[in-house]
């Protein structure tokens, strides 16, 4: 099925057709502070189900040079469960972990995991590749940090993360296939963002009448590459795939501009015969997770496959 959810229509109706045209008739001009806090707006009127988790810690990835800050979320500390780090969207410019707090804690119920948080830090503020190289430093270190909690875990690492988040996912994963000290056993990609060169079909056709719109994604790109990078280069989607890249879940969104490369980044991996699995929901935009009360079917469906595909369930 084709069409959007009802209240998701009618909200994507007043942003596109009443919101938007005001804000631009009264001069609004986008930066960085105002994307944050929309962002964290949409997300307190449409995440609004905070579920319980027993024990969250806050606590930080320790690192030479930056010290990322973390939160720990599990419901039991005391047997060996499998490690997830959950690597927030927003662009590479929004978000965190406060924005991400309850998909945080229904990861962390789904799959019985220890979840583990990273407030990587974000453009323009600090350009690629700062945030993504915290995010790297995350994986090689969080042992350390659970071991100084005396939480008990298991040495069975995955990731999940969705738009820039699964970017990030999808570059450490990359870099991890040429370093032994870190070994990712599974990622999900959640409507990711890895060809920065925007030549996909889906986002050269974008309509820009949907959650995110072409001009926002590369508004986005601009604020993270600052040094003249080769975009071509640093797209996760064109780096080569080795036989230690991870077994990988991928959802795209039919009606988001990031669909085909994440199409395309799961083609490649059956290409090159590493385990993969695509979801494809046409009738959900970008960052539909971050909208759940106006898509719970998805979200929940979303959750459901992600907590068997960590586990090894059968769909």
């Amino acid at each position: 099925m084709n069409e959007l959810p009802e209240k998701l229509r009618e909200y994507l109706d007043r942003v596109n057709h009443i919101i938007a045209p005001s804000l631009i008739e009264k001069g609004f001009k986008q930066t960085h502070i105002n994307t944050r806090e929309g962002l964290s707006a949409v997300i307190r009127t449409f995440c609004t189900e905070v579920q319980d988790v027993k024990y969250i810690y806050d606590d930080y990835i320790m690192t030479e040079g930056y010290n990322v800050p973390c939160r720990i979320y599990a419901n039991d500390i005391s047997t060996n469960a499998q490690v997830l780090v959950h690597v927030h969207g927003g662009g590479h410019v929004c978000g965190g972990i406060a924005d991400y707090d309850t998909i945080s804690r229904k990861l962390a119920n789904f799959t019985g995991m220890i979840v583990v948080t990273p407030e990587y830090r974000l453009a323009p503020e600090f350009a690629y590749p700062i945030g993504v190289i915290d995010v790297y430093r995350t994986l090689k270190n969080v042992y350390d940090m659970l071991d100084n909690r005396a939480i008990k875990y298991s040495n069975i690492l995955n990731i999940i993360g969705d738009s820039a988040g699964g970017a990030n996912c999808s570059w450490v994963a990359d870099r991890a296939q040429y370093d032994d000290a870190i070994s990712i056993n599974k990622q999900v990609l959640i409507y990711p963002c890895v060809d920065y060169t925007m030549r996909s079909h889906s986002c050269v056709n974008d309509t820009e009448l949907f959650f995110l719109g072409k001009s926002k994604i590369r508004w986005y790109h601009d604020r993270y590459f600052q040094n003249g990078e080769d975009r071509y280069e640093v797209s996760p989607l064109f780096k080569p795939i080795t036989p230690s890249y991870p077994e990988t879940q991928i959802f795209v969104a039919g009606k988001d501009p990031l669909h085909d490369e994440g199409v395309a980044l799961g083609d490649k991996l059956k290409k090159h015969n590493i385990p993969v699995e695509i979801n494809d929901i046409p009738n959900m935009v970008h960052a539909y997770m971050l909208l759940e009360n106006l898509c719970l079917e998805a979200c929940n469906y979303t959750y459901r496959k992600i907590s068997e595909f960590l586990k090894g369930e059968a769909s």
